[in-house]
This record gives C-alpha cells, structure tokens and sequence, in this order.
C-alpha cells in the first residue's frame, strides 16, 4: 500500500521497487506477479529479481523457478560453482535428482574444497538412503575439507538411518577421526551435512 501511494517516479526508483518485490512476494502471487513485470520492464535482463526471490521460491517448495533463478544469476555474473550447487539442491528438491546430483558434482569436481557441493551431494544422498554413496562422501570431506566427518555424523540428526545401516556402522568404524592437519579454509557456509537435508 506504502508502495503504491508513492509518485510515479518514485515507483521507478530500483531500491523501492526491489523493497516491492519482497514485500510482494509476501502478501500473494498476483502481487508478486505485477510487481515482476514491473521490474522486468525497468530493468530487462537485470538478476535483481532472482537474486531477491530464488530462496523465497526454495522456501515456498518452488524449487523449478528457483533454479532458473539461481541458473539466471549465474549466467549473468559468470562461472559461480556455489550457485551451481545450490541450483542443483533445487533441481534434486524438484525431481530432477541426477540433474540435481552432476550440477553439484560439477561444482566439487572444480572446487574440492567447496562446502556447498557435498553439503548438496549428502542432502541428496541421505533423502534416497544411498548409504554407500553417503559413505564415500564423507570421505571425500575427510579427504578436502578441515573438519571431522565422523563427528559431523555423531551429532546431527539427519545421519540416525546412515548409521543404523550396516554401511554406515562399517564407515563408522574404520574411519579415521580426520586425515591431515590443515589450515582451516574460507569456508562459504557451515559444514557439509549439517544443513537439514
């Protein structure tokens, strides 16, 4: 309502209109909708739209338009293997798993350090019961990040199938606590596996 009393050339203004599109999204979909094309008008071919929407889509379980958003931003700012990944998370969210599962191992294939791949490739793993793929996960974990996969598994709920597998409890004992010390890296998020799959 804030919005739509404000002068015409205020509506143009890139701030108020994005602030818009967010309030939008909250109220109902033709909101959002008129407040898109709004946007796509004034600013064709601008991300500004993806990036304040694909995780609003994630959450409302749009996870197709979420996506193309999260594919859209990437084409416009370039090669960006965290967006890859978290556009594979959506894809395997929507159906689309081996999509889903080659997008983030894409990403971890370029960046073996990159958080965000395995945290995807685990979420994915521990929804279809693929135990033996959790498994050489976590060892890959082991193997390019700074961080104690058993432990990750010990403490977090989502690990409880995976190890009361039979796959799981023999990972479980013949892996090592962590394979090497390292320098802790910039990491972009918390460990893989902890984010709720």
């Amino acid at each position: 309502d804030a919005y739509r009393g404000l002068p015409e050339t205020l509506k143009e203004d890139r701030t108020l209109l994005q602030m818009q599109l967010v309030a939008s999204l909250a109220v109902e979909p033709l909101e959002f909708g008129l407040a898109s094309k709004a946007w796509a008008k004034r600013y064709p071919g601008d991300p500004g739209l993806d990036l304040v929407t694909f995780e609003k889509l994630a959450v409302r379980g749009e996870h197709e338009r979420s996506a193309a958003a999260l594919e859209r931003i990437e084409q416009f700012i370039g090669n960006d293997l965290h967006l890859r990944a978290l556009r594979g998370a959506q894809l395997a969210r929507a159906g689309q798993v081996a999509a889903g599962r080659q997008l983030a191992m894409e990403a971890v294939r370029a960046e073996p350090d990159l958080v965000t791949g395995y945290d995807v490739l685990l979420g994915i793993a521990i929804r279809a019961k693929e135990f033996k793929e959790i498994a050489r996960i976590l060892d890959q974990v082991g193997d390019h990040l700074s961080v104690d996969p058993k432990e990750i598994v010990q403490t977090q709920p989502q690990y409880v199938d995976f190890l009361a597998a039979p796959e799981g409890r023999q990972w479980l004992a013949k892996k090592p606590d962590i394979r090497a010390a390292r320098p802790a890296p910039l990491t972009n998020g918390p460990a893989p596996g902890v984010a709720r799959p």
